[in-house]
């Protein structure tokens, strides 16, 4: 799949539906980031004290085009780290999204193409809680949409979403390609309350074609704004995930011929079925002097090695100003990753944070940061990374034309 010419194709399609545009406005926000590093144990290994420093630099732009209907927004992000004395560690980030969105009176038509290069270690433990051998990772997303609106509280949406992601060579992960589609209904059934219920399918197929999973979901959520400033979200499904992986194995009672090379192996399916429950609840808001947030999560995601896992995480968030210059978050994590039929190590993760930014003056903003993990697999013992981070930023007065 080409997605630069379809990404290409859906971006002018949906601002050219409305015909041309009126009273638009261009803006552009350019900013620039230098950060020096600090990190006991980079590749989070057990047993391992090899420091790293680090240098950053990661210059930022967001743009957005607007007119009565439609809007198209955009950022780009690049990122050059280098470690001195560790020159396989260096590495070149980058970020590039566009997105597009066309309305009517009752259709809105959405889209969004984003091409992201990042660490697998840095990304990937984040999102599912699996340490992966440290290497680049180049992820295309595609993900077109469309909104109807039923009545004054109702709507349906119809979206799909193609993933490609494919892994920097000699550390034996798995290129792989995912599609989604998904449909929903939501509902205000008042001022303050709000449900959502989805029903999505994806595939998942590894590009070596020796992994393929089905998963089918269905989840219903329900949000309620108990304050002014404050609200309180709820969802549960249930789905239902089929892997089939193909693997060489020796025939049955061909065991002794397999061991000295008289039998060759031969390919063999082994198909399993996964089912369980998804649910989450979040709550969020503001109290005097900082703003919280609290989240529970039970999902499925893809992993570096070809598989999928269940992770349930726990996050806990407070961010507060000490001063009209000053502000400050503090941060923790629990991580709990199962692969689905068994085919990897169960791990866990407990992360804690903090940071410290200070607003030099209109354009200039210091930072403080660290950072401690610690990630346990079974059968591999725990590691425990601590890292500090400097930073300093630098905004450009945003540029705006009409």
């Amino acid at each position: 799949m080409r997605i630069g010419s379809l990404a290409g194709a859906l971006i002018v399609a949906l601002v050219l539906g409305q015909g041309a545009p009126q009273a638009a406005e261009w803006s552009l926000e350019p900013t620039a980031e230098v950060r020096t590093s600090y990190n006991d144990n980079i590749a989070l290994t057990p047993g391992v004290r090899d420091a790293v420093l680090g240098y950053h630099l990661a210059p930022r732009a967001v743009f957005a085009w607007r007119e009565a209907l439609s809007e198209i927004a955009g950022e780009g992000r690049l990122g050059l780290n280098r470690h001195p004395g560790k020159g396989e560690l260096n590495t070149t980030d980058l970020l590039g999204e566009l997105r597009a969105v066309t309305r009517s009176e009752r259709n809105a038509y959405s889209g969004t193409v984003r091409v992201l290069r990042d660490s697998t270690l840095d990304s990937e433990q984040r999102q599912t809680g699996v340490v992966q051998t440290r290497r680049q990772r180049t992820q295309k997303t595609l993900t077109p949409g469309y909104r109807r609106v039923l009545s004054e509280r109702a709507s349906a949406s119809l979206n799909y979403q193609f993933t490609d992601v494919g892994y920097q060579s000699g550390a034996g992960l798995r290129d792989y390609r995912s599609h989604q589609w998904s449909t929903g209904y939501a509902l205000e059934l008042d001022e303050r309350l709000r449900s959502d219920t989805t029903v999505s399918w994806s595939t998942l197929r590894t590009d070596d074609t020796t992994l393929r999973t089905r998963t089918g979901n269905i989840n219903q959520a329900l949000t309620y704004s108990w304050a002014e400033k404050a609200t309180i979200g709820l969802n549960a499904g249930w789905r239902s995930t089929r892997t089939s992986l193909n693997r060489l194995q020796c025939p049955l009672g061909a065991e002794l011929r397999c061991i000295f090379g008289l039998q060759p192996l031969v390919p063999v399916d082994t198909t399993t079925t996964e089912r369980g429950l998804i649910l989450g609840v979040d709550a969020s808001g503001e109290l005097q002097g900082g703003r919280y947030g609290l989240s529970f999560s039970r999902g499925t995601s893809p992993t570096a090695d070809g598989l999928t896992v269940r992770t349930d995480r726990l996050d806990l968030r407070w961010l507060g100003d000490w001063s009209e210059r000053v502000t400050y978050s503090l941060g923790a994590g629990w991580l709990r990753s199962v692969y689905d039929a068994g085919l990897g190590a169960a791990s866990r993760n407990i992360s804690f944070d903090g940071s410290i930014d200070w607003r030099l003056d209109e354009r200039w903003t210091g930072g403080l940061r660290y950072g401690f993990v610690r990630s346990r697999t079974e059968g591999s013992g725990s590691a425990v990374s601590n890292a500090i981070y400097l930073t300093l930023s630098y905004q450009w007065a945003p540029v705006s034309l009409k």
